[in-house]
């Protein structure tokens, strides 16, 4: 009579020892899921924030290569009215640049130039305001585009190419600084990026 009680204590031992055992074994997998969830979001917000430092040091390039652009169109508006005397919407319709037309200025400025312009702006001046934000200029060189801008088609060939010239030398001036410039504020930003990332995954480890 005495044998059937030490079963009954060995299947109960037996059944707790194997329920502890599954109970460790799922503590087991929802920690390594956690963790692997944790580590997975860390990983993602490192990377974000080191796209980030990337993708402003792109943008700096876009704006440069869209100042450039300006740049291309007051030459190739000097060099049109200099041999052809041609209108200026034809002028705008044979140029091309890609950054211009991304940003919309190119597109803007032939349909604004076909509408006809008022009185008080020219197409160029409506267009450059549209597009403040998409071409980085200081205040400085905005001034200087737009007056340019406004007298486009209200002065004689000579006294519009002479103003050709001013404008350009300052747009080269100005693409000149931020050329130099680029290289360490594209450095400045990734450097930033990636440490801004490094302590945030420390923070949340």
């Amino acid at each position: 009579f005495q044998e059937i009680p030490l079963c009954v204590e060995d299947c109960v031992f037996l059944y707790m020892r194997q329920t502890a055992k599954t109970r460790n074994n799922e503590d087991w997998l929802e920690y390594m899921i956690y963790y692997l969830i944790k580590m997975a979001l860390l990983i993602t917000i490192f990377f974000c924030t080191a796209q980030f430092g990337v993708r402003l040091a792109a943008n700096e390039r876009e704006g440069l290569r869209r100042l450039e652009g300006i740049l291309a169109l007051i030459c190739h508006i000097k060099r049109e009215i200099e041999y052809y005397s041609i209108p200026l919407s034809e002028i705008y319709k044979s140029f091309g640049c890609r950054e211009l037309e991304n940003c919309g200025f190119l597109s803007l400025l032939r349909e604004t130039a076909d509408d006809g312009e008022s009185d008080d702006k020219t197409a160029f001046c409506q267009v450059l305001e549209l597009t403040r934000k998409q071409i980085p200029m200081s205040d400085s060189l905005y001034s200087a585009v737009y007056e340019f801008g406004a007298s486009l088609g209200r002065c004689v060939a000579e006294d519009q190419i002479r103003r050709c010239d001013a404008v350009i030398e300052c747009i080269e001036a100005e693409c000149k600084k931020k050329r130099e410039e680029l290289p360490k504020r594209a450095k400045l930003q990734t450097t930033l990026s990636l440490s801004t990332g490094m302590m945030l995954v420390i923070l949340l480890l």
